[in-house]
């Protein structure tokens, strides 16, 4: 919850306060990438090229990230509805009734799940499950 608070509260810090802050989702990315990365080029002014559909990391082709190990040749949106899945209903209700306001500007679906609010949660040990239950009242 601190993580997600800390990152919304520069999110929009930073587009009060940086002149020409461009924000852009994930999802835009990984599903429209042609199209959202064309987007990108014209807000900075610099052409389009094929180049830019590649992932890379210091110009060296880059496979991805994957926390299971693999290894992708391009852009992938395979696992973006995962959380679906794995999210708990504790974290999509604390998401839901803390940060309405980046759901909404970002048009994301508010979704309405059973609250799990004494029972831990699959993975939630005892001080994980005693901070989650104490932060979320504060906040």
């Amino acid at each position: 919850m601190l993580s997600l608070h800390n990152s919304y509260y520069n999110l929009y810090r930073n587009l009060r306060l940086i002149k020409d802050y461009e924000v852009l989702r994930y999802e835009d990315l990984l599903q429209k990438p042609e199209r959202t990365m064309r987007s990108l080029a014209g807000y900075l002014d610099i052409d389009f090229e094929d180049t830019l559909l590649q992932p890379t990391s210091f110009s060296r082709p880059w496979s991805g990230n994957s926390s299971r190990g693999i290894c992708y040749s391009g852009i992938s949106a395979a696992n973006l509805d995962r959380w679906r899945t794995e999210a708990t209903h504790l974290e999509i209700h604390l998401v839901t009734r803390h940060f309405p306001f980046v759901l909404e500007d970002y048009g994301y679906e508010k979704m309405v799940t059973k609250r799990s609010r004494f029972w831990p949660v699959r993975g939630e040990g005892v001080t994980t499950y005693l901070l989650n239950r104490t932060i979320s009242r504060f906040m």
